[in-house]
This record gives C-alpha cells, structure tokens and sequence, in this order.
C-alpha cells in the first residue's frame, strides 16, 4: 500500500535483491484494498505511511472485520515510538523504516511463517474439537446399539473375565450388569466343562480370530437355556478383546429335538415307502418295456400287413384299372369291373384309417398344405353323396354362405377325409328324413374360421355313449350293426386339431344328431390353384423311337407283372429284375432310361440297390422311382435322401405310374379324347319303405345283418333265399345290392 511508484519499486527491488519471488498488487485505498482482500487470502501486507485519505490504521482497521490472519508490516521514513506501539497494538507485525528495507525480506518471511503456523494451529484445534465431539457421539450411538441388540453380548478380556454386557444379557441371564461383570465366561456354562477347554477356545480366537459353540445356561430361577454363541477377536478401549454374540436358541433346539425324532419316525416309513415305490417302479418298468415291445410288435405288424395286404391289393385294383381301358367290354362286364374297384377302393381306405390312426398315435401326422378349390371339394362331396342319400330315399341339402372363397390354403386330403366321414356317417345312419350341410364363415379377433355343420334326422346319441364318441375303435350299437373300424370320428378329430381347429357334436335321441367342424379359414390365391390331373387314358408316347427302356425291380410277380403291362401298353420296353443284385445286374445290361424300385426285396433292398447304381456316371443321371406296398413317411423320406427321384405307394392308378415317368423323363403322351363312358350303376326302380320287413322274423334279420357285416356273400344269398318265401319284393331288392357288392346299402335297408 504506497502513495507512490518510486517507493513501489524500491521496496520490490530490495526483496528481489533477498531472493525473494513477489506476487503484488498496489493499492491506494480504501476502496482497492476492500477489493484485494475480496479477491484472495494474500501472504502479507506492506504499508507505508504517505497515503493521505488511507493511513495504516485504517487499513488495520478493515484487515481486523475479516477472518483473514495476513501479517501487516508497516514500512515508513520516520515514527516515533509511541506511533509504532499503537500500530502494533491495532495488528501491525512489524515496523520497518526505509532506511532499513534490508530487513523488509527476512521480516516477511518470519511474519508469513508464523501467520500460517497460526493457520495450522487453528485448524488441528478445530479438529480436535470435532474429534471430541464425534467420540462422545459416537460412544452414546454405541451404548444405545450395544444395548439395543435382541441378541446376548459379552465383552470378555482374553483372561476370560466379562468387561462389558447389554442390556439384553442381563435380561436373558437373570443377572444385574455388575453380577455379570465379576463372573468369568466358564461361570456361565452349566455344561460342566473344565475351564481348560474354554482357556483352549480362548486361544482358538486368537489364532482364527473367530469360533462358534453352544452355550447351557441355568438362569436363577432354574430354567434352563440354550445359547448359540459367536465369538470374535475385536480391539475394545486399546486392548485385545473377544466380544461374544449369543442368540437364545431353547425353543428352536426343543423344536430341532422334536424335528428329529419327527424325522427319524419319518425316514422309518420313506424307507418303507421307497421299497414300495421301487417295486411299484419295477413293475411298472417292465410293463413299460413290456409295452414299448408291444408297440413295435404292432409298428412291424402295421408296417408288414400293410406291405402284405397293398401288394395283392395293388394287383386288383392296377389289373382292374388296365381291363377297364378295354373298350371292347359289355356294359355289364364294366359294371362288374368298377364294382371290383369300388370294394378294393373300400378296402385300401379301411387299411389307410389303422395305419393313420397308428401315425396320429405316434405323433407323426403332419399337416400337408397346399392351395386348392374348397368350393370345387365341397361340390364333389355332395355329389358323391347325393347318389347315396336318394338310394335310401333322403334328401341331401347343400347351404353355402355367399363369402366362400375360391382359393383356400390347408389341407385338402385331411379336409376330404373329415367331410367324408361325417356325411358318411349321417347317410349310413339316418333312415328317413333329411341331411342338412351347412357352411360359413366367422370373424374372430385372430382371423377367420370355416364352420361347418352335418345335421341329419337319424337315431341320435344316447348320452351315455357321448363321452366316448370320439374315443378310437368306439361303436355305438347302432354302429356296431352298421359295421365299420369305429377310427372315423377319431381319426376327424385328431384331423381337425391337426389343422388348428375341433370337431363337437350334440344330439337328441330319437331326433337326430349335428356334427359341427371349426378350423381356421386362410384364403390362398386363386391364381396358383394346383391343376388337378387329367384322368383321361393314355394310349402312347409321342415320337419316341426306338422304345423308351424301364427296368422293374420287384420280388412279387403280381406287382411286376402289373407294371409291365401299365408301360408296355402305352409303348414302354420292359426288363424285371425279382431282387437287387440282378437289378444291378440288369442295369448294366438292358441299360434303362428309367428304373421302377421296389424298397423291400431279397438278398438285397432298394436302398442299397440305388446305393449301388449311383456309383456310376449313369447310374447317377438315370431317374430312379421307389414303388413300394409301405405308405410310412418314414421310407418316403428316406427314398429320396437315398437318392430317389420320386415314390409311388401301392395300391396306385395307373396315370400315377405313367405321370410320374414322364415328368422324370421329360416325355409327352397321346391320351385318348373319347374313352368309354362308364354305364351308371342300376338304381333299384322298387319303392322300399319302412315297413318292407315287418314279416320277417327278428331272428332272420338278425342272421342277415351278420352276415351283410361279414361280407358273407354266399350265406347272405342263402338266407335272401329264406326271405323270399315271406317278402319277395324285398329280397329282389338286396339281391340286386348284393350282386354289386353294396354291404353298405343293405345295411342300410335292414336297418337297426
């Protein structure tokens, strides 16, 4: 603080010729140093005396209404004693004239010096006196925890002598604080164990730094108690201690003891009931093995009937099928040949229902999607039963709802076979009256849904017999008369399901029954619609010459034999092999440009036959078709991961065999554009009405619905004899059924 730049410079000068670094800033008055000492704590004050308006006591004066500790040194030409004492006795820390600014460094140095000691000591007293406070607190925050806890706790020297008890031990122990304070840890015990042992434990928590034991008090009223004590090695008021947590564990130890003898009693009769279980699980294991024998027992049986049966079936139905193309034949050699069909057609779908039904058991029917004309199905059902409904004299009525889609996306074979069973069911039962079919459409939140509904006037369902509706291999007795597998309405349902939807029924005895089907409707693009196949007979290959060669490979003559004729007959040559050695063989030699496999031969099967053609480079590139009695998808997809081109199941249409060898080949065929036309089935010109057997005996009745359900044909024409005699006009008529193999119409007739 100088009135002057002269005297500024000359007091810089002098602590820079001490060595001294200086920071400055000069003011000239009141208002400058108000401001200075806003701006930062300075080290020190220099002040000289010749500024008019702000003498140093003034300055003391403000540096005084501040917290600040800057040392003031006053430096001035000439004070007089009394001057300098005031100045000191105001704050000044020293005085120094101008003609002894040599001084001036040496005398900051030690104001500054003793200024910050001051600082320092200031604050270690400040912390102590926050130390002090926080330790009173916090001894009074740890009394109030130490005698808060719930749980015993003991502070014990390592001599084993109790310094310090809660609240809590008082209470539990029955003791005053200074009864327990002259006891020592063993005092407590009431186990009787020596005071060596707990010396050793002791010494344990020194070593470990923790232990737990179980600690048996008796309180002075003589009860008794259980401590579960935790011992830990801990530094209390400057020493080594152990402090000691103990939780009164009497009634949970009485409890324990009760659990124990619980469970012993317990483990007793587990131990009895295990036994039990295991040989309950012995048994069951074996009947499970047992079982799962059985059921492969039934999967071969399944997979080997059905060989066995489509192969002759294949037969009938293929040789049927080529003698049908004879446009030589009188119409009622045709009538006879379609009837052939009809039945082997009945047989095969007889033979489909057990092994679907076996797939659905094994969870292996899947959902085959394809985009086809719903309204087209529905149309071909109707009338295909329409026919069925007029020969017993019912009327068939179709109501569609106008929204019906052109394109659907499902299932159409499932759809078919659900359709089928049910409007099958309502002709088969009902014997007077009328079928009513209704289809439409519903909204719901997660899309659209096909509802459709059988409704027919026939006997009803008793309701005993509903639960079981639905359960395979189940008849009702009206069922039972009709004949059948009782597979249909299981087979629907698992369909439905399949498909996304359900199948449900209501019924009222002796009114009639409705089948109601809901599946989710997804609408597919009329433009992709699948084109269905051409029936029209095919009668040659067009330009091809010489002949197109086709090995068939087949251990059952019947099979090759109706292979060779479907190709030779439309311009085909032919070479057969009856196992796959002289397939291979065979291939070598005739060198076909296709081959027809049968995956089930001697001494070597189709499979390893294909194996073995496709090692060659011809044998890679010649088309290889499995024709095979075995419909499990199984051997589908293994034929064609074996390297297959395509598979054919028995029994099969001719057109399936010839189709399938010219998509491989890459061939066209001459069809013929006039096949003959098949003469309608005889429609009996004889009223049948209700009471047309109302002579007959019961019994008679009774001997011709068993042997209608048998498929008896002589002992059905022997007691169509005996009808005769009393109702002539009704014989004719089943004769005329039986001759066309219609079982199902004259079940129909005779009724229930």
């Amino acid at each position: 603080m100088e009135g002057s730049e002269k005297n500024t410079a000359l007091i810089l000068d002098h602590l820079a010729r001490a060595g001294y670094a200086v920071e400055h800033r000069r003011v000239d008055c009141a208002a400058d140093f108000s401001v200075m000492l806003r701006d930062r704590p300075w080290d020190a004050t220099v002040c000289g005396d010749n500024l008019v308006d702000f003498p140093p006591r003034d300055a003391l004066a403000m540096l005084a209404t501040t917290p600040l500790d800057i040392p003031f040194i006053v430096v001035a030409d000439d004070l007089s004693a009394q001057t300098v004492a005031e100045l000191m006795r105001a704050g000044a820390r020293d005085y120094i004239p101008r003609t002894s600014l040599d001084r001036l460094g040496a005398s900051l140095q030690r104001e500054v010096a003793e200024a910050r000691r001051r600082v320092e000591l200031g604050r270690a007293e400040d912390e102590r006196v926050r130390l002090s406070t926080e330790l009173h607190r916090s001894e009074r925050r740890y009394k109030m925890l130490f005698d808060s806890f719930t749980d015993v706790v003991l502070v014990i020297k390592l001599d084993g002598r109790i310094i310090n008890a809660n609240e809590t031990a008082c209470q539990q122990l029955g003791l005053t604080r200074d009864e327990i304070l002259h006891k020592r840890l063993w005092d407590l015990d009431m186990s009787g164990l020596p005071a060596s042992i707990f010396a050793t434990r002791i010494d344990s928590i020194c070593k470990s730094g923790c232990t737990t034991y179980e600690l048996s008090y008796v309180r002075p009223d003589r009860s008794s108690r259980v401590f579960d004590t935790s011992m830990r090695i801990i530094e209390y008021s400057g020493i080594s201690a152990i402090i000691a947590v103990a939780r009164d564990i009497t009634q949970s130890k009485r409890v324990a003891d009760e659990l124990r003898s619980l469970t012993a009693d317990l483990e007793k009769r587990v131990a009895l009931r295990t036994a039990e279980i295991e040989r309950s699980n012995r048994a069951l294991a074996e009947a499970k093995t047992e079982a799962d024998r059985a059921n492969r027992a039934k999967s071969l049986f399944l997979a080997s009937m059905s060989h066995e049966i489509r192969t002759p079936l294949n037969a009938i139905l293929g040789f049927s099928q080529l003698l049908l193309r004879d446009p030589g034949l009188s119409g009622e050699q045709r009538d006879q040949l379609l009837t052939i069909n009809r039945s082997g057609e009945h047989l095969l779908a007889l033979i489909n229902d057990v092994l679907e039904m076996s797939k659905i058991e094994a969870g292996r029917a899947q959902p085959h999607l394809t985009v086809f004309d719903f309204a087209a199905l529905v149309n071909d059902i109707a009338t295909m039963f329409k026919l069925r409904a007029e020969s017993k004299h019912l009327s068939l009525a179709l109501e569609l709802c106008d929204a019906l889609p052109s394109a659907v996306v499902s299932d159409e074979n499932k759809i078919r076979q659900i359709l089928i069973n049910l409007l099958g069911n309502a002709v088969k039962f009902t014997e007077r009256g009328h079928i009513t079919w209704r289809i439409s459409i519903r909204e719901t939140p997660e899309g659209k849904r096909l509802l459709t509904t059988v409704e027919d006037t026939g006997p009803g369902i008793e309701s005993a017999d509903f639960e079981r509706l639905f359960d395979k291999f189940f008849q009702t007795a009206s069922g039972i008369r009709a004949g059948g597998t009782g597979l249909g309405l299981a087979i629907s349902r698992e369909y439905a399901r399949l498909l996304g939807g359900d199948i449900t029924a209501d019924s009222t005895p002796g009114q009639g029954s409705r089948f109601h089907v809901d599946l989710p409707l997804h609408e597919g693009d009329p433009s992709v619609l699948q084109a269905r196949p051409s029936r029209r007979h095919i009668i040659g290959i067009k330009s091809q010459a010489p002949p197109l060669r086709i090995l068939v490979a087949d251990d059952q003559p019947e099979s090759r034999a109706l292979l060779v004729r479907i190709l030779t007959s439309v311009g085909f040559s032919t070479c057969e092999a009856v196992d796959g050695m002289q397939a291979v063989q065979a291939f070598e030699v005739f060198r076909p440009a296709a081959i027809l496999m049968d995956l089930r031969m001697p001494r070597m099967n189709g499979f390893e036959t294909t194996r073995k053609i496709r090692q060659s480079e011809r044998g890679r590139n010649t088309p290889i078709i499995a024709v095979t009695a075995s419909t499990f998808e199984e051997e589908r997809r293994l034929a064609l991961a074996e390297g297959m081109n395509d598979f054919v199941g028995e029994p099969f249409h001719d057109l399936e065999i010839l189709e399938k060898l010219g998509t491989q080949l890459h061939i066209d065929y001459l069809y013929d554009e006039n096949p003959p036309t098949p003469t309608p089935a005889p429609v009996s010109t004889t009223k049948w009405t209700a009471n047309a057997l109302a002579q007959v005996p019961g019994q008679l009745l009774e001997q011709l619905r068993s042997a209608t359900v048998a498929a008896e044909y002589d002992k059905t024409l022997e007691l169509l004899s005996s009808l005769a005699v009393t109702s002539p006009a009704a014989a004719e008529e089943l004769r005329r059924l039986l001759r066309a193999f219609d079982y199902q119409g004259i079940m129909d007739r005779l009724g229930s």
